[in-house]
């Protein structure tokens, strides 16, 4: 059986069934929309530039509580 190195594996990205916002947790304000994601990370579209190699911060509220969570944080470069 071949085993397939991670470099060689297809990033496979899922889009979004509803609207996820995602917000910076610091200021509240929107950074944008989620428009796809994979096991590697998320895509989002926003109104206007962001500045690049800044970490951010981020929470993104959830549709339904998942296992009692309603909202997920994770920080983004």
């Amino acid at each position: 059986m071949k085993v397939i190195r991670r470099e060689e594996q297809q990033k496979i990205r899922r889009q979004t069934s509803e609207t996820l916002t995602v917000f910076d947790q610091k200021t509240g304000e929107p950074i944008g929309e989620v428009l796809d994601m994979s096991a590697k990370g998320l895509k989002l579209v926003g109104k206007g530039p962001i500045a690049s190699r800044r970490i951010y911060y981020c929470r993104m509220p959830l549709k339904k509580n998942i296992d009692g969570c309603e909202e997920v944080f994770f920080d983004a470069e």
